[in-house]
């Protein structure tokens, strides 16, 4: 009996790991075969934004010292290197998003499975295939995109480390959403809800006790892992001199009224 308990746990587990992965396969599959991306000459001008700054990287010019960009430098700088192996081309740079936006679906049925079940996962697919926009988000090269999906990898990470309480899945969750930062900056608006999240969750689980310093430990390593990583290849990629060019356009943009 408990051979059997065993195994059935075993198929359980495989079954939840295997699922959302299957999800991402068949969107990745069928926006590939079916939406006909590689027959539009562009899809919106930041396309050709993007194409040209990667372009340039490659082509051994720095970024933000030589070639005016916005934008974190992460995606530029990935893009740069799929230049680099398959030439200067838009179907595998718009193939690069298509990867983002697998990853996006498989972080969100993952996440429904967990929270939800199984048959949330699954009805995800239908529901952001038709959802507006989003097969031509998925195949245009934007940045917008890849950030959110390294967000909802975060967020999916977070959502562990709530069920497990493993300072692993915390770790992980300040890293995806340092690489989602480092894409495009609106992400950031997550770190103080996650901080509160987590140190949320472990006041409630300690305040029998009173309060403890140990209730901010998972705050401190979800910070320590963002704010590391950051600043890390924010220096690398960025450098202390160009800060302000991402900075200070985004502090001084206009507001629109509606």
């Amino acid at each position: 009996m408990k051979t059997q308990s065993l195994h059935k746990t075993r198929w359980s587990m495989a079954g939840n790991l295997l699922l959302p992965i299957l999800i991402a396969l068949v969107f990745l599959a069928f926006t590939f075969a079916y939406y006909p991306f590689r027959e539009k000459f562009q899809f919106d001008t930041d396309e050709g934004l993007n194409l040209m700054r990667s372009m340039l990287v490659t082509l051994g010019h720095p970024l933000y010292r030589e070639v005016s960009s916005d934008q974190p430098p992460l995606f530029t700088h990935v893009l740069a290197l799929v230049m680099r192996l398959a030439g200067f081309e838009v179907n595998p740079a718009r193939l690069l998003v298509l990867l983002f936006s697998s990853l996006l679906v498989w972080a969100c049925a993952q996440f429904l499975q967990l929270t939800w079940g199984k048959l949330a996962a699954v009805l995800f697919l239908p529901l952001i295939v038709m959802a507006p926009e989003y097969l031509r988000l998925s195949t245009s090269v934007m940045i917008g995109l890849p950030s959110i999906a390294l967000a909802a990898v975060s967020m999916l990470f977070v959502t562990l480390w709530h069920q497990k309480r493993n300072s692993l899945w915390l770790a992980l969750s300040g890293f995806a959403l340092a690489l989602s930062v480092l894409t495009k900056l609106f992400t950031g608006f997550l770190v103080p809800i996650f901080l509160i999240g987590v140190t949320a969750a472990m006041y409630f689980d300690e305040r029998e006790q009173g309060f403890s310093w140990k209730m901010l430990r998972p705050a401190l390593i979800w910070s320590v892992c963002f704010g590391g990583l950051a600043l890390l290849l924010g220096l690398l990629l960025v450098g202390p001199k160009n800060v302000w060019l991402i900075i200070l356009p985004h502090a001084t943009a206009p507001t629109t009224d509606w």
